[in-house]
C-alpha cells in the first residue's frame, strides 16, 4: 500500500501502473523496470521481436505474454532498432506461468548499465501469501548508503545496498509512519513517506506483491536527484473469493478513526447465500471488475435492509451482481461506469480523501488489486444498489 503514499509525492519521475493479465499454460509474463535515471527511453526486443516500446526512465512497462523456453532479449535506445542494442542477455530460460521483471540498473554516466532478470514467482515461492505481502526492493541510487525500510519502526527491508535486490515477506499489518533510513546511521532519513501527525497511514495486505526501485545519485535533493518508485502491484490469489477471505482477522485500515476496517465477511456470506460463489471463483479467467463493500459499508444500509435482501434471493443476486462489470476498468480514465445490471455511476476523484467517489457519495479506494484478467476495488462506506 506504500504506492498510495508515493502517488502523493511530487516526484518528477512518472510511474506506470498497469494490470497484470491472466496467465496461460505455455506463457510467461515479462515487464521492464527502468531504473537508470540518467539514461533515455528504451525499446525491448525479445528473440528479435519488439515487445515493449518506449519505456521511460524510472517507470515500469506493461506486462506482456511471451512463449516459454530459451530466448535472448535486447534493450536499445528508443527508435534506434535492435542493431543498436546497448544491453543484451542471451540464453534466458523462462518457466510457464512465471512473472519476470527485467530491471535496468546501473548508470549511463559511468558506463555501468546492466540488466537484472527477476523471477518474481520464484522470489515469493516460499511465502504464505494468504498472510501478507511480498516486497521486492532494488537499490539503484549511485553513491547511496545501504538502507533499511521501516514501517512503525518495524523492519520492512533491511540493509539494501547499491545494486542489491532484497525480497521480504511482510505479515499483514497497519502502519502510520513509514521511512527509509541509512542502515548504519538510522538518524539519516533518505525518504519519509508518512508521519503519524496526518492520521492516515496504510497497510500491507494479503496475497499482494510489490516491486520498489530506488534510482538516481546520492547525495542530492530527494525527488530530484534521487527517488523511489514502484512497478505495478498485483495479487497472486486464485480468485476474488480467496483474496477477500484472506482479509478476515487482519484488522487492516487506512485511518483508525474512520471505522472502516477491510473485512468482507458480510459480502462473502451474501455471495454464498445467493449461490454466486462458483461464479465469482471462476471470474478471474475473463475480464472483470468487482467492487467489494466492506463490512462497514454494509452496516451503513438502513435498518432491516440487510434482512430484506436475505429474504429475497432474486433481489440479493441483483444487488450483488450490481457490483460486477464484465470488463477490467481503469477508473482514472473514466467519468462514468455501468454495472452488469445496467446501473450507471458518475466517477469523481476526490483529492482530499485520495479516493474515487461514485455519484459523489460512495468512497472507492484509489487503487485496484489486479487479479487474473480483472481487478478488485474496495468500497469503504456503502453498497451499490440498483
Amino acid at each position: 500500500m506504500r504506492h498510495k503514499i508515493l502517488l502523493l509525492l511530487v516526484f518528477v519521475l512518472v510511474l506506470a501502473v498497469t494490470p497484470v493479465m491472466a496467465q496461460e499454460g505455455d506463457r510467461a509474463w515479462v515487464r521492464v523496470f527502468h531504473l537508470a535515471l540518467d539514461w533515455t527511453e528504451v525499446d525491448t526486443y525479445w528473440g528479435g521481436d519488439l515487445i515493449l516500446e518506449a519505456t521511460r526512465p524510472v517507470s515500469a512497462s506493461d506486462w506482456v505474454a511471451v512463449e516459454t523456453g530459451t530466448i535472448t532479449f535486447s534493450v536499445a535506445e528508443v527508435g534506434t532498432g535492435m542493431v543498436n542494442t546497448v544491453l543484451e542477455v542471451t540464453d534466458v530460460t523462462l518457466e510457464a506461468g512465471h512473472r519476470y521483471t527485467i530491471a535496468i540498473v546501473g548508470q549511463m554516466a559511468d558506463d555501468s548499465l546492466s540488466t537484472l532478470l527477476i523471477d518474481e514467482t520464484a522470489e515469493i515461492a516460499d511465502f504464505d501469501m494468504s498472510q501478507g505481502s511480498a516486497i521486492m526492493t532494488i537499490n539503484n541510487i549511485a553513491g547511496a548508503p545501504a538502507v533499511t525500510f521501516l514501517d512503525n519502526e518495524i523492519v520492512q527491508a533491511e540493509n539494501v545496498g547499491y545494486g542489491d535486490l532484497v525480497t521480504t515477506f511482510i505479515p499483514a499489518m497497519n502502519w502510520d509512519t513509514s521511512i527509509v533510513v541509512e542502515h548504519d546511521n538510522p538518524d539519516n532519513v533518505l525518504f519519509e513517506f508518512d508521519t503519524e501527525a496526518d492520521g492516515i497511514g496504510g497497510f500491507w495486505e494479503p496475497y499482494t506483491v510489490y516491486l520498489f526501485g530506488m534510482a538516481g545519485t546520492y547525495p542530492g535533493e530527494v525527488w530530484n536527484d534521487y527517488g523511489l518508485t514502484t512497478a505495478s502491484h498485483y495479487t497472486v490469489a486464485e480468485n476474488p473469493i480467496q483474496f477477500l477471505e484472506a482479509f478476515t482477522g487482519k484488522n487492516l485500515y487506512n485511518n483508525a478513526d474512520s471505522g472502516v476496517v477491510y473485512e468482507f465477511t458480510t459480502l462473502l456470506s451474501l455471495i454464498d447465500e445467493a449461490g454466486l460463489t462458483d461464479t465469482l471463483t471462476g471470474i478471474a479467467e475473463q475480464p472483470f471488475t468487482l467492487f467489494a463493500p466492506t463490512d462497514y459499508a454494509f452496516a451503513q444500509l438502513p435498518d432491516g435492509a440487510l434482512d430484506e435482501l436475505r429474504a429475497d434471493p432474486e433481489l440479493l443476486e441483483t444487488v450483488l451482481l450490481n457490483h460486477v462489470v464484465d470488463e477490467n476498468l481503469d477508473l482514472s480514465a473514466m467519468e462514468t461506469l455501468t454495472t452488469s445490471q445496467g446501473t450507471e455511476y458518475d466517477i469523481l476523484f476526490d483529492d482530499e480523501s485520495f479516493s474515487y467517489l461514485l455519484n459523489n457519495d460512495l468512497v472507492v479506494n484509489s487503487f485496484a488489486y489486479p487479479l487474473g484478467s480483472g481487478s478488485v476495488w474496495l468500497i469503504n462506506n456503502g453498497v451499490l444498489l440498483p
